[in-house]
């Protein structure tokens, strides 16, 4: 019975705790001055404050360039591969700054986990009153149906950071990063029914099929310094 209240509990405080989580579980250093000093103008292209933002560079070998902004309004982190720091121009670093700003602006996280806790309350409501197959189909519509929205949200979210940044240079970094991780980004719409989010392949396409985006080649990933 105390399940569904211990969920959005238990959800709030991971989002709450996030940068402490992640800092617990990766290789998380503070930067060099070279790298506070950069990733500052990088806080400011991306219009964010750097004195409201603190940031850390994930000091792994993996080489997937990610970035990720974690936390509440006014205690957020921004987690930075050295992969990226290695990898990215300045422009490309702040596109996806900017994506994931955009991400943390329409509180993606805590979206992507609504349709989970929806599913599990209707399922156990159904459970107690005897209606167990109810409960199933309700959840795996609940699942579904919530993951589309989420995958609409995360297309809508690259628009906007797309208008900021511009469509073909947020593709391009998204492309490299996904090459230089060596992931595959399949395009495939079929698999997405079964993800939260979208494939990297379809969100590549979309920027590019913006009639503002010019194929630039892929050309902005590379570090020009």
């Amino acid at each position: 019975m105390w399940l569904p209240i211990l969920q959005p509990l238990t959800g709030l405080l991971c989002w709450l705790t996030a940068p402490i989580l992640v800092a617990l579980l990766s290789p998380v250093r503070q930067p060099t001055d070279a790298e506070r000093a950069r990733l500052a103008d990088v806080l400011e292209s991306a219009a964010l404050e750097p004195h409201s933002v603190r940031v850390r560079v994930v000091d792994s070998d993996i080489q997937f360039l990610t970035t990720r902004l974690a936390g509440p309004p006014r205690y957020r982190v921004l987690f930075v591969s050295r992969a990226a720091l290695e990898s990215l121009d300045d422009e490309a670093l702040t596109a996806l700054v900017v994506a994931r700003r955009e991400q943390k602006r329409c509180y993606s996280t805590l979206v992507v986990m609504s349709p989970l806790l929806g599913a599990a309350v209707g399922f156990l409501l159904a459970f107690f009153r005897g209606a167990v197959a109810v409960g199933v189909v309700f959840a795996l519509s609940m699942v579904l149906l919530g993951w589309a929205g989420t995958r609409r949200l995360r297309f809508y979210t690259d628009r906007q950071a797309g208008d900021e940044v511009g469509a073909a240079v947020l593709a391009d970094a998204i492309e490299h990063a996904v090459r230089t991780g060596g992931f595959a980004h399949d395009t495939d719409p079929g698999r997405e029914w079964f993800s939260p989010n979208p494939s990297f392949g379809a969100r590549i396409e979309r920027l590019r099929a913006r009639p503002d985006a010019t194929d630039t080649g892929g050309a902005s990933g590379a570090t020009t310094s």
